[in-house]
């Protein structure tokens, strides 16, 4: 049995990813059936360069698979899970002395404090995570202040290193 049929594993940070995918494909239509070269630009947008193209079609692909089947369950788990294996960072994700691993612990404790109703090693459909839909929605608003915060960080300290 393949992913798409029902051995997906989503860690906290790639659900909250997945339920802000059906927000913005129920909100602007059509994402997750965008050509690759107009998905790749919507992602790159949000996540920046950090994912092989490869990856972003993976993540694309299986939330496309949930959304198009919305009773189809995922298991929810920590660490490495169904996007992650395609990952090029994966093995540094592993390593709790990476830096990779400590950004990803943090968007995933970020995660489960949206959705602390969801217990590892459960199943859960679209059609449960419904219900969580209009908290994601602030969520988003939250991880987009912090990018931006980020961006602000970034730019600071190049300047302090011109100067």
């Amino acid at each position: 049995m393949s992913e798409a049929e029902g051995k997906i594993r989503l860690r906290p940070h790639h659900v909250l990813s997945y339920i802000a995918h059906v927000i913005a494909e129920e909100e602007e239509g059509g994402l997750l059936s965008l050509p690759d070269e107009k998905y790749l630009e919507w992602f790159r947008k949000g996540q920046g360069y950090v994912h092989s193209d490869k990856l972003v079609f993976h993540l694309r692909d299986t939330f496309r698979a949930l959304y198009d089947n919305p009773d189809l369950k995922f298991k929810y788990v920590e660490g490495i899970d169904s996007i992650c294996t395609e990952c090029e960072h994966k093995k540094q994700c592993s390593n709790p002395e990476t830096e990779s691993y400590k950004a990803t612990k943090i968007w995933d404790d970020f995660s489960i404090k949206k959705l602390p109703e969801l217990e590892f090693g459960k199943e859960y459909s679209l059609n449960d995570l419904r219900k969580y839909m209009s908290r994601i929605e602030e969520a988003n608003e939250e991880v987009k202040m912090y990018e931006r915060a980020e961006i602000l960080a970034e730019e600071i300290l190049m300047d302090l290193k011109k100067s």
